[in-house]
């Protein structure tokens, strides 16, 4: 493992915290961070607050129920000096960072939330939770549009995974990559290996923090995995109790089934279920975070997607890939993982490029696949704003050679970098960069027409 460039303690590196850099400078309106349980929003939040302020007011509805009765008029001013007179201290705007944290236990909070713009213009204030949209429901929440900025918090993706073992080359590498770049043979292999073990890992920061500060040891992340496994569980079950009963874990299996198994009707997720019942379900799933609902889209015409008449038809993607490989194995020793492509189906691959996306999306409903191509003979497994995307290891034998003027879909796999005849061959780990190089293909001709494979002979 390549030496850390900064002092490794709890802190691991994530890219949103650019955009808070930004929030800052800016005095943007409050921030609604949602997330689900552990992809590391308070720990995050707390090191951007020390690194950028005076002074970080962090509080805590869970830790402290009480702070509730802080909140009971919808008056920014009155909740502040309420908090002030609590702690003692001032909060003072454009030095104090004020973070709600845990605000779905206190929903009146976040009603509070648009209001601090008008009342303190300069006060920089973030509230962050998980299940924030069922929050939202228990109160009136109707803010004006530009009163709060509304932010989705993911497990670390793949690029932020390298960062924090120290590959800090082969981070740039992805991250500098355009089509004048070069990836080496050697730099190709290596990034495959480390996607596999990022694959088997997945991106919760607590397992990335124990594999690093153990050593890579496979036995304490394979603990610390059963331990989150085991939360994501408890709280699927409890979150859907009072609709499914003791259905949850059966419904839990067939949802992390459908990730690489298209839903045509909701009546496959369960034999014992009314219609009723499972959409109710999957609404309330959805909500959560938990998963992502993969709309079927027509492709009626070539970069043109259109919503197929049944809502039924759809496929997930899960939160994170090392705890649905965690579910995938039944064993507690490490997983040996040798193709991606082809074990459990594809099921990884499809995962490792539906959770990518995920994050790069604004919402579920931007998370789309398109099923048939216009000759209605082959199927994407996604969309990525104008493109098509295939999820294999054959590129439909495809074969190019001539000057390269338009990329129509993208297709990954385990293959370098390469275009066949309007097709990009694109390797699973240059996912967040695959629409752009696609997209910029035609003005970069001749650093693009390097990567054009020759005829078969």
């Amino acid at each position: 493992m390549a030496a850390l460039p900064y002092k490794f303690e709890k802190f691991l590196p994530r890219h949103y915290l650019t955009q808070l850099e930004d929030w800052v400078k800016e005095a943007g309106s409050p921030i609604l961070l949602s997330g689900w349980r552990q992809v590391g929003k308070s720990t995050s939040l707390a090191h951007f607050g020390d690194t950028h302020f005076d002074d970080t007011y962090h509080l805590n509805f869970v830790m402290d129920p009480d702070l509730e009765r802080c909140f009971e008029e919808p008056n920014p001013k009155l909740v502040l000096a309420k908090l002030e007179s609590r702690r003692s201290r001032k909060i003072i705007p454009g030095k104090t960072l004020l973070i709600l944290d845990e605000v779905q236990s206190c929903p009146k909070a976040i009603e509070v939330l648009g209001h601090f713009r008008d009342a303190f213009p300069k006060l920089h204030v973030i509230a962050c939770g998980t299940f924030v949209d069922f929050a939202k429901q228990a109160v009136d929440f109707n803010i004006p549009v530009g009163r709060v900025t509304y932010m989705n918090l993911h497990p670390m993706t793949f690029k932020e995974f390298l960062l924090a073992i120290g590959e800090i080359d082969l981070f740039q590498c992805l991250s500098d990559f355009s089509w004048e770049s070069e990836i080496t043979k050697e730099q190709h292999e290596q990034l495959l290996s480390r996607m596999n073990e990022y694959m088997m890992l997945g991106g919760m920061p607590a397992i990335v923090s124990t594999y690093v500060q153990s050593n890579q040891s496979w036995a304490a992340v394979r603990e610390q995995q059963h331990q989150l496994w085991q939360s994501v569980r408890d709280t699927f079950s409890n979150m859907m109790q009072d609709i499914v009963g003791e259905e949850s874990d059966q419904l839990l299996l067939k949802m992390l089934q459908a990730i690489s198994h298209e839903i045509q009707n909701v009546s496959q997720l369960s034999q014992h279920l009314d219609s009723k019942t499972l959409n109710q379900s999957l609404n309330r799933v959805f909500q959560s975070g938990l998963f992502a609902r993969v709309n079927a889209v027509s492709a009626e015409q070539e970069t043109i997607f259109l919503p197929i008449n049944s809502d039924d038809v759809f496929r997930t993607a899960f939160i994170d890939i090392g705890l649905l490989h965690y579910a995938l194995t039944t064993h507690n020793e490490r997983s040996v993982l040798t193709n991606p492509m082809q074990q459990y189906g594809g099921m990884l691959a499809r995962q490792f490029v539906g959770q990518h996306l995920w994050g790069c999306s604004k919402g579920n409903m931007s998370l789309k696949y398109p099923r048939y191509m216009q000759q209605g003979s082959e199927k994407f497994d996604f969309s990525y704003g104008e493109y098509g995307i295939t999820v294999g290891e054959n590129p439909h034998g495809l074969f190019g050679g001539q000057i390269i003027s338009e990329v129509k879909d993208i297709q990954i796999g385990l293959n370098p970098l390469s275009i066949r005849q309007g097709h990009l061959i694109c390797p699973l780990y240059l996912i967040e960069e695959s629409a752009h190089l696609a997209a910029t293909v035609q003005e970069a001709a001749v650093g693009a027409n390097r990567f054009v494979s020759s005829p078969a002979a």
